[in-house]
C-alpha cells in the first residue's frame, strides 16, 4: 500500500485521528476514497529490534485467517517509518473498555465470557492449527481488540514466535509486567503455556475489573494473581469480590467454574496449566448460543426421548447435538465405555447411532427419572423414605466400586451428581452419563495412584473436589468427594449449591461439614420428609461417612469399598443390605 494513500486517508496523520498510543508509536483512524475505514499503526523503526518486530508481525499476519485474529489489510514504509493497516475495531481494546472511563459498564457477564471464549479461540488457532505453532508472547487486554459487535480479536504479533524458531528459550525477555509467566521471567523458558498464563490474567481482569498490576504505594505494587489466588477457591468470598458492574448478574455455578479455570491457567508450574483447547471447551458451555457458545438450558446440547423397540422393549434415547469437538469427544467416550460395562448399578446401553452432526445413544428406560428430580422436583423427596435413600446411596457406592476398583483399567466418573443417578421402577439407582469419564492410565486407583489431569470437568455443574479446582488433579478420590455431596443431599434434602436458610451461605457443603458430626444439630436439619423416621445412631453414622468423603485432603477420604461396607449394615435385608428390621 502506498505511503501517499495512507497519508491522505489519515489527513496527514492528524492528531484528531489518533485511536491509541504506545511505546511503538500511534494508531490512526483512516478513511479511504471508497468510503471504507481502517486502522493504521505508525511505527518508528530507527533500531533493528523495531524493524524485526515490524517484519515479524507482517509475515505472520499474512498467514492468519481466523475470525478471532485481527486482519491485515496492507503495509508500507517511508524512510525509518513503517505502517501496518488493519481492519478497524470500533470498540477499541479490552483494556480501554475495562479500565478506561466507562470502567467496564458496557461489558455484561455474558459479553465478558464471550470475549474470553473469542480470545481462547484465537489462541487455539495459534497453538493448535498453525503449522508451525505460534506463541503470541505478549497477550494482554490492550492487545485484545473489539469490533462493533464486541467480537474479540488478537492483535500485535511483533513479539510472536513460532515453535520452529531456533533457540526459542534464549529469546530476549519481552512482555508486559503482570502478564509474563513465572518460568519465562525467571528462566527464559517459553512455551504455549506462557500464553495460557497470560490468558488466565486476562480472565481475572474480566472477573474482577482490576488491572493486572495495582499500585499499593509509591514503591509497592501487587499483581492481580497474588491478590486473587487466596480468594478464588473460597466460594463464600468470591461473589463479593467480583467486579461491581457485573456482581449478582451471573449464575453462581458459572462463576465458580470460570474462577476454577483462571486458577489453573495461572498455576506457577507450567505443566499444571491446561492446554488452551481444554480452556476453550470449558468456556463454551458458559456462553449463550447466540454469542457463540452452547449454553441453552441445563441439558444444553442433549434431549432424552422415550421409545419402544420393535420387540416391545421400552427404552430411552438420548439425542446429542455434536456442535463442538468437545461434545463430539464426550459422545464417543460414552459410547465406547458403555459397551464395556455390565453391572446392575451402571446404566445399560442397547446401542448408538450417528446422523450428520447428531448422535443417539439408546439406554434402558429408568421409569422414576433422576435422583435430582425425585429430591428437588415437585415431589420434594416425598417418595424417598430413609431406608430407600440409604439403599440408593448403597447402589451408587456399588456402581462406583465397580468403576473405580473392578474395571480394568479403572474408571473415574468425573461428573457424579443427582442428575446422573437414574432410578428404575423399583427405585434401584444406576450411574449414567459417562461423557466426562476417564480411564486411569496404568490402572491402579486408590489414594496414591491413578492420578489424572484434566480441565474438561469445569464445564459441568457437578460437585468438584478441592484438589481438582486447585491443580486439576483427578483420582477416584474425586468421585468419593462427589459421592459425599450426594449423601449430604439425600440426608438434608437440599441442593449442593442452593442458598441455605440455616447458614446464609451459598454452598451447602461448606456449611454441612460443620454439622455432620454434631449429633444434636443433625437431628434438626435432616430433610423434614424423613425427620424422626430413622435411628439417631444410624443418622450419625451416615453423617460421619459424608464428613469423611468431603475431607479437603484426598488421602483422608475413605475408599469407595470402605464406604460400601459401612453402608451395608444400615440398609434393610429386603433392600440389599444386612439390617434386620
Amino acid at each position: 500500500m502506498e505511503y501517499k494513500t495512507l497519508e491522505k486517508s489519515t489527513n496527514k496523520f492528524h492528531q484528531c485521528n489518533i485511536l491509541g498510543e504506545g511505546g511503538f508509536g500511534c494508531v490512526y483512524k483512516a478513511q479511504f476514497d471508497v468510503g471504507s475505514f481502517a486502522a493504521v499503526k505508525k511505527l518508528n523503526c530507527a533500531n533493528q529490534d523495531a524493524k524485526r518486530e515490524f517484519q515479524n508481525e507482517v509475515d505472520l499476519l499474512c498467514k492468519f485467517k481466523h475470525p478471532n485474529i485481527i486482519s491485515l489489510l496492507g503495509f508500507s514504509s517511508e524512510n525509518e517509518m513503517r505502517f501496518i493497516v488493519y481492519e478497524l475495531m470500533p470498540n477499541g481494546s479490552l483494556e480501554t473498555q475495562l479500565h478506561g472511563p466507562s470502567r467496564g459498564s458496557s461489558l455484561t457477564w455474558d459479553m465478558r465470557m464471550k470475549i474470553a471464549l473469542d480470545t481462547a479461540r484465537g489462541l487455539e488457532h495459534l497453538h493448535e492449527h498453525c503449522n508451525p505453532p505460534v506463541i503470541h508472547r505478549d497477550l494482554k487486554s490492550s492487545n485484545i481488540l473489539l469490533d462493533s459487535a464486541f467480537n474479540a480479536k488478537l492483535s500485535d504479533f511483533g513479539l510472536a514466535v513460532t515453535d520452529a524458531a531456533q533457540n526459542k528459550n534464549n529469546l530476549k525477555l519481552s512482555g508486559t509486567l503482570g502478564y509474563v509467566a513465572p518460568e519465562y521471567l525467571l528462566d527464559g523458558k517459553l512455551t504455549d503455556k506462557s500464553d495460557v498464563y497470560a490468558f488466565g490474567v486476562v480472565l481475572l481482569e474480566l472477573l474482577f475489573g482490576r488491572k493486572p498490576v495495582e499500585k499499593l504505594a509509591p514503591a509497592q505494587c501487587q499483581s492481580i494473581v497474588t491478590w486473587a489466588m487466596p480468594q478464588l477457591t473460597d466460594r463464600s468470598k468470591l461473589p463479593s469480590i467480583v467486579d461491581p458492574v457485573i456482581r449478582d448478574t451471573m449464575d453462581l455455578k458459572h462463576l465458580y467454574q470460570v474462577a476454577a479455570v483462571a486458577v489453573l491457567c495461572v498455576q506457577p508450574e507450567p505443566s499444571y496449566r491446561p492446554l488452551i483447547t481444554d480452556v476453550l471447551h470449558s468456556l463454551i458451555p458458559l456462553v449463550p448460543m447466540e454469542l457463540g457458545g452452547t449454553l441453552r438450558d441445563e441439558s444444553g446440547f442433549k434431549l432424552v426421548y422415550k421409545a419402544i423397540l420393535d420387540n416391545g422393549t421400552e427404552v430411552a434415547v438420548k439425542k446429542v447435538f455434536c456442535l463442538t469437538k468437545g461434545i463430539q469427544r464426550e459422545f464417543e467416550n460414552e459410547v465406547k465405555l458403555l459397551s464395556r460395562f455390565h453391572h446392575s448399578n451402571v446404566i445399560s446401553s442397547y446401542g448408538y447411532s450417528i446422523e450428520n452432526e447428531t448422535g443417539f445413544v439408546v439406554y434402558e428406560l429408568m421409569h422414576n427419572g433422576s435422583l435430582e428430580t425425585q429430591l428437588h422436583g415437585p415431589s420434594r423427596g416425598s417418595q424417598l423414605s430413609w431406608h430407600r435413600r440409604l439403599k440408593m446411596a448403597l447402589d451408587i457406592a456399588r456402581g462406583l466400586q465397580y468403576l473405580n476398583e473392578l474395571c480394568i483399567p479403572p474408571i473415574i466418573h468425573r461428573n457424579l451428581k443427582p442428575s446422573t443417578i437414574l432410578l428404575d421402577s423399583n427405585f434401584n439407582a444406576k450411574i449414567s452419563d459417562f461423557g466426562m469419564a476417564a480411564v486411569v492410565a496404568g490402572g491402579g486407583g486408590g489414594k496414591e495412584g491413578g492420578l489424572s489431569r484434566s480441565l474438561n470437568f469445569l464445564g459441568k455443574t457437578g460437585p468438584i473436589a478441592p484438589e481438582s479446582i486447585l491443580n486439576g488433579i483427578l483420582t477416584d478420590m474425586s468421585d468419593v468427594y462427589a459421592f459425599g455431596v450426594i449423601l449430604v443431599e439425600l440426608v438434608l434434602g437440599r441442593k449442593a449449591l442452593e442458598m441455605s436458610e440455616v447458614s446464609g451461605q451459598e454452598c451447602l457443603v461448606r456449611w454441612a461439614r460443620g454439622v455432620l458430626t454434631d449429633r444434636h444439630v443433625m437431628a434438626n436439619v435432616v430433610d423434614p420428609v424423613i425427620r424422626g423416621t430413622m435411628s439417631v445412631k444410624h443418622l450419625n453414622q451416615v453423617g460421619v461417612i459424608a464428613y469423611l468423603c468431603l475431607e479437603d485432603e484426598p488421602k483422608y477420604r475413605p475408599l469407595i469399598t470402605d464406604i460400601l461396607n459401612s453402608l451395608v449394615p444400615l440398609v434393610p435385608v429386603g433392600l440389599g443390605g444386612t439390617l434386620i428390621v
